[in-house]
């Protein structure tokens, strides 16, 4: 018996809608993958900026307005209240926190200095505060992806903060009013 083979025609044909049909499936596929990659990297922006702005948020509802060090050359600082007593008087932590913003990066350094004052709010100068971020031992919450960071007032008791994080071209950005804690100017 007598075996067909195909001939260079059909062989022809098949190998062409093949190759569209790669092609296709290809066409397909790539904006599918960069959609893809866009989707995580959002996420990613967006995990971050609320991880950062959480331990922010908590940090400055930890102060009162008085006791926070407004932003100077990409830093702030705050001194938390830790208690009151039975007569109101405030007794403060025995250690400050410092956030550094420079180099798109956020850094938290908590910094224990001997001889702190614990009956009122201490804002260190801005000697103290990098020398204290220089010692080393700061916390990184963002690495190189902060583009915008802003703190401001919008109220005897109250913050704006925003938070805006870009990683090529994409871009989350953070906005919250920050409630501060009453008792003490």
């Amino acid at each position: 018996m007598k075996q067909r083979a195909f001939t260079l025609l059909e062989v022809s044909v098949a190998s062409t809608l093949g190759l569209l049909a790669l092609l296709v499936l290809v066409w397909t596929l790539i904006p599918i993958s960069r959609s893809s990659a866009r989707t995580l990297e959002q996420l990613e922006l967006s995990r971050l900026t609320h991880l950062a702005s959480q331990r922010l948020l908590e940090d400055l509802q930890s102060a009162p307005p008085a006791a926070i060090g407004w932003p100077n050359q990409g830093y702030f600082s705050l001194h938390p209240l830790e208690r009151t007593t039975a007569s109101a008087r405030p007794v403060f932590a025995s250690s400050w926190i410092g956030y550094c913003t420079l180099d798109h990066s956020l850094r938290r350094k908590l910094a224990a200095p001997a001889g702190l004052p614990l009956d009122h709010g201490h804002i260190p100068a801005l000697a103290e505060f990098t020398n204290a971020f220089a010692s080393g031992g700061s916390k990184l919450l963002i690495a190189g992806w902060l583009h915008e960071f802003q703190l401001h007032r919008v109220g005897q008791r109250s913050l704006q903060l925003r938070l805006v994080l870009r990683s090529g071209q994409q871009s989350y950005a953070f906005d919250e009013v920050v409630a501060l804690r009453n008792g003490l100017p």
